[in-house]
């Protein structure tokens, strides 16, 4: 009777093992342009990009730094790449987003973090637009 309650736990404990097999999940939020640390913008603006992957539908914020009085007006991307509505499970879907950088004309360095919210996950990356040295602009002016 013995051998027999213990053949019957070893093949629940295998059937459960393998009945999670097939239920696995494939999860993942990160970005791979800028992947650590700030992307440089330089003080002339133009058009740079940045490259996430995620697995999961998402939403995108943007967050200026306390000191930023232009709410954010000095930085543009195509509004879809605000939220994505995942279809398939499983699959790692790539976005390439293109950013306008107006050139920094406000003496001081600016800075956007944006952030994905993607399901349980958050990654996030930050820009930094540097600043055109005050001499430059004396130098501009007197052009």
């Amino acid at each position: 009777m013995k051998k027999l309650f213990s053949i019957t736990i070893v093949c629940a404990i295998m059937l459960a093992m393998f009945a999670c097999m097939g239920e696995s999940e494939y999860h993942q939020t990160y970005f791979v342009r800028p992947s650590s640390g700030a992307a440089l913008i330089t003080a002339e603006g133009g058009i740079d990009s940045m490259v996430f992957v995620t697995t999961e539908s998402y939403t995108l914020t943007t967050t200026l730094e306390a000191s930023d009085t232009t709410g954010g007006r000095w930085f543009s991307y195509p509004d879809f790449f605000n939220s994505y509505e995942s279809t398939t499970a499983n699959t790692i879907v790539e976005f390439t987003m293109p950013i306008t950088f107006t050139p920094n004309t406000t003496n001081k360095q600016r800075t956007v973090m944006f952030t994905i919210n993607a399901g349980e996950y958050t990654a996030s990356c930050v820009f930094v637009q540097d600043t055109i040295h005050p001499q430059a602009i004396d130098t501009l002016a007197l052009e």
